[in-house]
């Protein structure tokens, strides 16, 4: 586990991690009047690659339909350790969006709410909540500058690749276009909607169309003069190819027909606009039950954790080890299933989730390691599935009585995860 500090100011601070941004909101400005309250938080985290390893110098911003420029938030830079904070940011209920962008990663958009923070007058300010959020950038891939005649665009490994061919003509000649194989957490929202996978209520059946395969030509929106062929190799066969269209400003997946099976396992579309497309396959979900641990899968790491404030006020991240054992399938499609997981969930399925110990130097976290047993059924040509497995995980409570800070041996020298823990 490592330990990735920022101090909190009144100033804008600089953090960037992304692919796990986790916000936290916590006091304080100055109210105008005696008579006039307003609710300000603190949205700080970290942006990270989806390797885990933070992003320094990305550009965070925050963003809320219909406010071209919100009161007093302008955009921030990450540090060397991936880190970001938003210090005064009024609180409304509306929904926020925290885009990442940096030289080499496509841009991610994390969505958070400010439904609660310190409410402040002249002479008290209120006790803040804290809420995390998870935003993954996703490196560019292949970049090809197109020529009067056309090109061809390959990403992914051979037998398993994506191929974008542009006629002669499709965009103006000289124009830069990029195409990135997208999985696991580096894919936007899935097309069924999942903030969280441990609000699953035990026993709850959830259905979620979940990518086969992805990916994102850039730049996005541009439309095409004429149309470019999309050919893609799939991981695991299919009889039906439903295509999708990620739309950034509803941060959801649309339905854009269907995909043209030319084999099981290939398939094609065309496209006229560039964007971020995917073939999806309906997968059935069901998670038990959250049970605390007496024992680890982790190389006999801890079943408990506790990480205090810090009495400097300072604000640190730590990673905690997540796993999900898939048992009874071919290789190919237990990898299917992690990314598909990585994808609903926003987290991985095997590495490392993050916690956000937030600054003020009152709140820390008690994290205990819980289990749940999964259950994944879907249908391919000639099969219907069933997989059974078993998810470890944490699940962190807020404190303000906790021991001085101690790293569990365990985890010490880990990098830093994607996304949060439980």
């Amino acid at each position: 586990m490592e330990f990735a500090r920022f101090r909190t100011r009144a100033t804008a601070l600089l953090a960037l991690g992304v692919l796990a941004l986790a916000a936290v909101f916590v006091g304080g400005c100055a109210a105008p009047d005696d008579d006039e309250r307003a609710t300000f938080g603190t949205v700080a985290g970290v942006v990270q690659d989806t390797a885990g390893n933070p992003v320094a110098g990305a550009t965070v911003r925050l963003e809320q339909a219909g406010v071209p420029d919100l009161p007093g938030v302008a955009s921030v830079i990450t540090d060397a350790s991936g880190q970001f904070i938003f210090p005064s940011v009024q609180v409304s209920g509306a929904l926020l969006s925290v885009v990442a962008e940096a030289p080499g990663f496509l841009p991610s958009v994390g969505r958070v709410s400010l439904t609660n923070g310190a409410t402040v007058t002249r002479f008290a300010v209120a006790n803040t909540g804290v809420t995390t959020v998870t935003v993954v950038l996703q490196a560019v891939d292949t970049s090809v500058q197109v020529g009067p005649g056309g090109t061809t665009l390959t990403v992914g490994d051979v037998g398993d690749d994506i191929t974008i061919a542009f006629p002669a003509g499709a965009v103006p000649a000289g124009t830069t276009v990029s195409a990135t194989r997208l999985s696991g957490t580096g894919l936007p929202v899935a097309a069924s909607d999942l903030s969280r996978s441990r609000d699953f209520t035990p026993g709850t059946t959830q259905v979620f169309d979940v990518p086969v395969v992805a990916v994102a030509i850039t730049p996005d929106g541009l439309v095409l003069n004429t149309a470019a062929t999309v050919t893609a190799n799939l991981p695991l066969p299919l009889s039906t190819a439903p295509l999708w269209r990620f739309d950034f400003n509803a941060n959801a997946w649309v339905p854009a027909g269907f995909a043209e099976l030319l084999t099981p396992t290939q398939a094609r579309f065309d496209i006229t606009t560039l964007g971020t497309y995917m073939i999806s396959l309906e997968t059935t979900w069901t998670f038990g039950a959250a049970v605390p641990q007496s024992t680890s899968p982790f190389n006999n790491g801890p079943v408990t954790a506790s990480f205090p404030p810090l009495t400097s006020g300072e604000a640190y991240s730590v990673a905690l080890p997540v796993q999900l054992d898939v048992n009874t399938l071919p290789a190919s499609e237990i990898a299917f299933l992690k990314n598909a997981f990585a994808a609903i969930a926003s987290e991985p399925a095997d590495g490392f989730g993050r916690e956000v110990i937030p600054p003020g130097g009152t709140v820390g976290k008690n994290c205990v390691l819980n289990a749940s047993t999964v259950q994944v059924s879907y249908e391919i040509p000639g099969a219907f599935r069933q997989a059974n497995g078993t998810r470890f995980f944490w699940i962190c409570t807020e404190t303000s009585a906790l021991p001085p800070v101690v790293t569990p041996p365990h985890f010490q020298g880990h990098g830093q995860g994607g996304g949060t823990g439980g």
